[in-house]
């Protein structure tokens, strides 16, 4: 029998929005989805005007007044943004009317990206590096979330939700993410960038373009 590593291990944490989860794309379809429903006619929104560093504003959200979005709605938009009443109210429903089917029975990024992330979790535990799952949502939002999890049979011991950005890293040594808000607080050396169209012009050390990307990093982040 070999020896156990009793070495403190590494946490890699991971942040599931369009790293596994379509989130993305998800939000956008519902979004257009939703506006043609209430309104009769289709929004100019794509794919790529879709921003989860600034969600409200890229999906016409604005910030204008002192009315806080409440917390069980809050998810991956900052929970210091302020809205108008009107538009407060509005994202509201959108999320209540639509958080299932964005967050709980989203699309894979790509087909096997979940198959995918559980082969690298196994690959991570024999290399002695703790996975951890870390999300900044509230209430309804998480409950999606335990359903995504469940329903594509991503296996992980840890799930940390989370209220503020910077507490990310109480939680896990080097985080991977595509989210900007994630990105902007990490060093150099905490985070790994998955690449995608809102998030190119931040610069990191490490990148990535899908989660079998990160079997060639392990032993560079192990250092």
């Amino acid at each position: 029998h070999s020896k156990p590593n009793l070495e403190t291990p590494l946490r890699l944490g991971f942040n599931i929005d369009d790293v596994v989860r379509d989130t993305s794309k998800r939000i956008s379809w519902f979004y257009v989805k939703d506006y043609l429903t209430n309104y009769g006619i289709v929004p100019s929104l794509n794919y790529e005007d879709v921003d989860l560093g600034d969600l409200s504003n890229s999906l016409g959200f604005k910030k204008e007044s002192k009315l806080p979005i409440e917390d069980k709605y809050d998810e991956i938009v900052d929970a210091n943004e302020v809205v108008d009443k009107k538009t407060a109210f509005e994202y509201e429903k959108f999320i209540q009317d639509n958080y299932l089917d964005i967050f709980g029975n989203s699309t894979e990024v790509y087909k096997g990206a979940s198959t995918d992330l559980n082969n690298l979790f196994e690959f991570l535990k024999e290399e002695n590096i703790k996975p951890v799952i870390i999300q900044r949502e509230g209430g309804i939002i998480r409950n999606a979330t335990f359903l995504f999890l469940s329903d594509k049979g991503i296996s992980i011991d840890q799930v940390n939700f989370i209220k503020n950005y910077e507490d990310a890293f109480d939680y896990c040594d080097i985080l991977v993410t595509a989210n900007p808000n994630f990105l902007k607080i990490g060093s150099k050396n905490n985070i790994i960038k998955l690449n995608t169209h809102y998030n190119k012009d931040i610069e990191t050390t490490y990148e990535i373009n899908k989660i079998n990307d990160m079997f060639d990093l392990v032993n560079k982040i192990k250092k």
